[in-house]
């Protein structure tokens, strides 16, 4: 895949679902990286932070950590590529995991942020943004 293609792909994805492609972002201490990003935040996949039990039940989904590429951010599971070396690299798999995450069929939905710190809710805002899994409609 080129990186245009890859770009593409990425941009295609972002509209598709509502989001920003971001290629020069930052997460955690100032590392760059390359993600999706929707209201204050890099877009959860599987959270577990910041929700409730029930409602992270209802967005879990087994092949979300099987596809995440090599270079997936580590410490939140959000949808962001680290830049190790060249930042085409990154765009490359961000590009990957968007079309596979599209192939399973996901959409992205808000969820309320049920942190208790104050410095994080003023951070990142009292909604978050995940992807979840479509519910397959019944043809009856």
């Amino acid at each position: 895949m080129t990186l245009n293609q890859a770009r593409k792909i990425c941009n295609n994805f972002a509209v598709k679902h509502k989001v920003i492609f971001i290629e020069d972002g930052e997460i955690g201490f100032m590392r760059p990286c390359v993600g999706f990003v929707k209201g204050l935040g890099y877009i959860d996949y599987n959270p577990r932070h910041d929700i409730s039990e029930a409602e992270a039940d209802d967005f879990f989904c087994k092949e979300f950590d099987q596809i995440k590429p090599e270079d997936a951010y580590h410490k939140h599971d959000c949808l962001a590529v680290l830049v190790r070396s060249k930042a085409s690299e990154a765009i490359k798999q961000l590009a990957h995991w968007a079309q596979a995450l599209d192939v399973i069929g996901i959409e992205v939905v808000a969820y309320r942020r049920v942190d208790t710190h104050y410095d994080h809710a003023l951070l990142h805002g009292g909604v978050g943004y995940s992807i979840k899994r479509k519910e397959v409609e019944n043809e009856s």
